[in-house]
């Protein structure tokens, strides 16, 4: 399970925001990787772009 994050502020990391949901959620709910983005990509019609972010995880953890 994946986790993307648009943070208000450009410093946050995934690994903060993935401990402060170990703390909170049972081992089986807290993804296995996060990604920090600026925004979620969008279709031309303004929804979230899931390909884009299937791509972007595919990308970033060379999963195949």
């Amino acid at each position: 399970m994946a986790l993307f994050v648009v943070p208000e502020t450009p410093d946050v990391t995934g690994e903060p925001v993935l401990a402060r949901l170990g703390d909170r959620l049972e081992a089986a709910e807290v993804p296995d990787v996060c990604h920090v983005l600026t925004a979620l990509p969008l279709t031309p019609t303004g929804k979230t772009n899931r390909k884009e972010l299937r791509r972007q995880l595919m990308e970033d953890t060379d999963v195949r």
